[in-house]
């Protein structure tokens, strides 16, 4: 955060209201997010120890004694640590163990043994068929700090088509789909009119008392977004989704996607897939943009990568 290292627990993601924790421990926050029914003793931990003084040897054993779902959290600074456990890791897979990933994209990377190679360059995100003159389109559901921060410094700088989505009339279902129709047909129109066009939820914060009502609520706001990929009538050049919820929702259900191409980052940490045939618009380049990645002008910086033609002008 602004250089200086913070505990994931004192950031503001750790005071979302559906997915918010207290602790930078991973045993512990195993244990709170399962409710207890995970003990933080039963975790197993690769340690920078195991992997530099151990290596491949040391983390094969600790991979081998796993059983009965056992959490196994891995320490790890740099592509050389990861690429010892993923070599253990394949090992252990040879011998009968399988494992559930939950991890960032780095061990996507090591495990499949891809090399570094550059960010992709304009004409590598932006599709190229005969819907070359659509707009693009970037829908945003997260509502944290860095992305409202991040949305406003690309509408400061570009001429991009805005629409904000009215949250409290999309929680209304008295108001729902007349908000609903407003957005779709907007979208629709600029993207065939060959405009890029921003979508995003209206930035004040609407939270309920108890978990289990933010949870609905964020789900009603993000299926709405969903709702609005579906109404496309167009193929967008690329799209850009902001948010974790968004993202995921705006894949499944909004895009149908079940395969998809990883063509490489956009910039650090903003994957950009190339969807499958069976999507709702196949062959078309999504990003996807986690809601706590980026500074402040991650959106504007991959926009004005797009934009940018062959003489380096917007």
């Amino acid at each position: 955060m602004d250089g200086q290292l913070v505990p994931v627990n004192e950031t503001e993601f750790a005071n979302d209201s559906v997915f918010g924790f207290n602790t930078a421990n991973l045993p512990k926050w195993i244990e709170e997010k399962t409710n207890g029914s995970v003990a933080s003793e039963s975790a197993l931990i690769i340690s920078l120890e195991d992997i530099h003084n151990g290596g491949i040897d040391k983390v094969y054993e600790i991979l081998l004694s796993a059983n009965n779902n056992t959490p196994i959290i891995v320490n790890a600074k740099s592509y050389y640590d990861l690429d010892i456990v993923s070599l253990a890791v394949l090992k252990a897979i040879d011998s009968g163990k399988q494992f559930l990933f939950r991890t960032a994209a780095s061990i996507v990377k090591s495990i499949a043994g891809i090399q570094d190679r550059p960010y992709l360059s304009a004409n590598e995100i932006v599709s190229n068929d005969e819907n070359q003159n659509n707009g693009g389109f970037i829908i945003v559901g997260s509502h944290t700090n860095k992305t409202t921060e991040q949305i406003k410094e690309l509408m400061n700088k570009y001429p991009i088509e805005q629409i904000e989505m009215n949250v409290v009339k999309v929680l209304n279902k008295e108001t729902r789909n007349e908000e609903l129709t407003r957005v779709c047909q907007l979208v629709d129109h600029n993207i065939s009119s060959n405009r890029d066009t921003l979508v995003y939820t209206s930035r004040d914060l609407i939270s309920a008392k108890d978990k289990e009502e933010n949870l609905k609520i964020s789900q009603t706001v993000s299926s709405s977004l969903v709702k609005v990929i579906r109404s496309l009538k167009v193929k967008p050049k690329f799209i850009i989704a902001k948010g974790g919820i968004t993202s995921s929702d705006v894949a499944t259900d909004g895009l149908d996607i079940k395969y998809a191409k990883i063509l490489g980052q956009a910039i650090a940490g903003v994957p950009v897939w190339l969807t499958g045939s069976e999507a709702k618009f196949k062959d078309t380049p999504y990003i996807v943009f986690p809601g706590n990645v980026g500074d402040k002008d991650s959106i504007a910086q991959i926009f004005e990568n797009i934009k940018k033609d062959q003489k380096g002008e917007i």
